[in-house]
């Protein structure tokens, strides 16, 4: 794998997190972390919603209303999970590029340890042959 395509995977992983967290989770595969961030991403949801009281009708101007009367309380939570699910997925991603080691056979393409799957003549990661 190349250093820029680590890094993209890094960035998407960590963006998907960011507008939605448990789908930059869902990018890497990680789908054992991303159910529960978001449930928790639900939970606070509905915890918000219970403390601001809903739009009698549904303008730009009621939302606008709405969106300022979220205590800060609720923002703050809310924008810390976002920012410890993004670091989570991060971490997650950064471990995976890691955990093959210098000596071990790597597929030219994607990059992966294929040090057990020797005998097969592709990548079973990415199905790329190999020579």
């Amino acid at each position: 794998m190349t250093p820029d395509s680590g890094r993209f995977r890094t960035l998407v992983a960590v963006l998907l997190t960011l507008f939605i967290p448990g789908l930059g989770h869902l990018y890497v595969r990680a789908y054992y972390r991303a159910i529960p961030w978001f449930v928790l991403v639900v939970a606070v949801t509905a915890w918000i919603a219970t403390v601001v009281p809903a739009p009698e009708t549904v303008s730009v101007a009621s939302l606008v209303e709405m969106s300022q009367a979220i205590p800060i309380e609720a923002q703050v939570v809310s924008t810390s999970m976002t920012l410890v699910a993004a670091l989570d997925v991060y971490l997650i991603v950064q471990m995976e590029e890691g955990s093959v080691g210098e000596d071990a056979t790597r597929c030219p393409s994607c990059g992966k340890d294929i040090e057990e799957f020797e005998d097969l003549d592709f990548c079973p990661w990415c199905t790329e042959r190999l020579e």
